[in-house]
């Protein structure tokens, strides 16, 4: 049986062009529309799709992510909140919470952001920090992992304070993974004291075997 002709055009949802399946739609891109609810938008059509799309201009994916992450800003800029606009403009959570940390990095200060100088708001961020890692010494953590989960609000606070903690031996500074899509940063993680004394006594317990 002759297999079904390919057809390649530029995808309706991310403007890239490559192989599409439906709707003018890559695969991925489909799939995120079906579990959306929102695949009506792209109507079916029956024209080869590089009929259709022949108007668009072809956009690299490198291009499509500085697309994405200026429309990530404007909205951010606008008062839209981070998932929001991950959401908006078809990135997973994890994606836009990256993004907001290179926006923040630019120097842009959130709107609901506070600036933290209360001692006791401050201690309250250690002790949590603190319980935190120790819930689970076997995985480290990014400092934007912390900040999601500690205080989304202050972020800064949450970096200074791991610092502090490293340099005063209750964490332990972890070599980060390079991110695919960023591979030339670092991410410098943090995981419980507890947790190296485990791995060291393992480590230990197999050399005396």
């Amino acid at each position: 049986m002759a297999s079904q002709k390919r057809q390649i055009g530029i995808c309706a949802s991310c403007n890239v062009e490559g192989e599409l399946v439906g709707r003018n739609l890559h695969q991925n891109c489909y799939l995120r529309h079906y579990r959306r609810g929102t695949l009506d938008q792209f109507p079916k059509v029956r024209q080869p799709a590089r009929q259709q799309s022949s108007d668009r201009p072809l956009v690299s994916r490198q291009e499509t992510t500085s697309l994405r992450r200026e429309e990530f800003a404007r909205l951010r800029k606008g008062g839209v909140a981070v998932e929001e606009a991950g959401t908006r403009i078809g990135v997973s959570s994890t994606t836009a919470w990256r993004y907001e940390a290179a926006l923040i990095e630019t120097g842009w200060c959130p709107p609901a952001r506070r600036v933290c100088n209360s001692p006791e708001e401050i201690d309250r961020i250690r002790v949590a920090l603190l319980a935190h890692l120790d819930r689970y010494p076997a995985l480290s953590f990014s400092v934007w992992d912390l900040t999601r989960v500690i205080d989304p609000l202050h972020g800064r606070t949450v970096k200074n304070l791991l610092g502090r903690l490293a340099s005063a031996g209750l964490v332990e500074v972890v070599d980060g993974r390079r991110d695919p899509q960023s591979p030339g940063v670092r991410a410098r993680r943090y995981r419980s004291v507890a947790g190296a004394r485990q791995d060291h006594a393992q480590s230990e317990l197999a050399v005396a075997s």
